[in-house]
């Protein structure tokens, strides 16, 4: 795949990529996990369903293996943050470059690119909104593209 292709492959997913990175600082957020009092109570397997237990009824071995499964359900959940943010800080590195990339090109270009790619708006209303022809507005829209390979073209060369 070429310079192009990779560009507007990016532009093109460039909606979906925005609503992955929402889930995912959501689940950051408010991570779905179980708090180490749950994990003693499951753990408590001599009690009944609604009973309360009697005081000293855990066994030490209980006690242990609880506390142990705590230690384990507090190590999963660090290791599923840690899997989120893996996954959120490149996204949102992908999505923040490109975002500064379309800021540089011309105002014209930049609103083209974010109309249609950004906002998803067919080329009719994108033609309306700027009094120019579809045509033209895919012309700019092809520039617009241009300009990005070059810019993704610089940074790679020079860095």
């Amino acid at each position: 795949m070429n310079k192009r292709e990779q560009i507007l492959n990016l532009l093109e997913e460039y909606p979906e990529l925005v609503r992955k990175a929402a889930l995912l600082r959501y689940e950051l957020r408010r991570p779905s996990t179980l708090s180490p009092s749950d994990m003693i109570d499951a753990m408590n397997f001599r009690r009944g369903l609604g009973e309360v237990p009697a005081a000293g009824s855990l066994s030490n071995k209980t006690m242990y293996i609880a506390l142990n499964y705590r230690e384990k359900a507090e190590q999963a959940n660090r290791e599923l943050l840690d899997e989120i943010v893996g996954r959120l800080a490149p996204l949102e590195r992908r999505l923040e470059r490109l975002e500064h990339y379309v800021s540089l090109l011309s105002p014209r270009m930049a609103k083209v690119l974010r109309l249609y790619y950004f906002e998803e708006r067919l080329w009719d209303e994108i033609a309306s909104e700027l009094g120019i022809s579809v045509r033209s507005a895919q012309k700019l829209r092809s520039g617009a593209v241009d300009k990005l390979v070059e810019m993704y073209d610089f940074i790679e060369r020079e860095l």
